[in-house]
């Protein structure tokens, strides 16, 4: 008796298919990556300091009306 799959089938053309996708994803977030500018990174990274103390210090409640 031959095999009756249930549900959906993964057919090697849709994995080589999803592989590509996958490539192609990479490609347009390493591209986004690198169009950010560093300003917005760098603002962001010198008030995690600030912002990690104040959510430490509401005990991880709300902290964004003390900042």
């Amino acid at each position: 008796m031959p095999f009756k799959a249930r549900g959906p089938v993964i057919m090697p053309h849709s994995v080589a298919a999803a592989a590509a996708a996958a490539v192609v994803l990479g490609e347009r977030i390493v591209a986004a990556w690198n169009e950010l500018d560093q300003r917005i990174i760098d603002t962001a990274v010198s008030q995690w300091c600030t912002r990690l103390r104040a959510c430490v210090k509401a005990l991880g409640g709300h902290f964004e009306h003390k900042l």
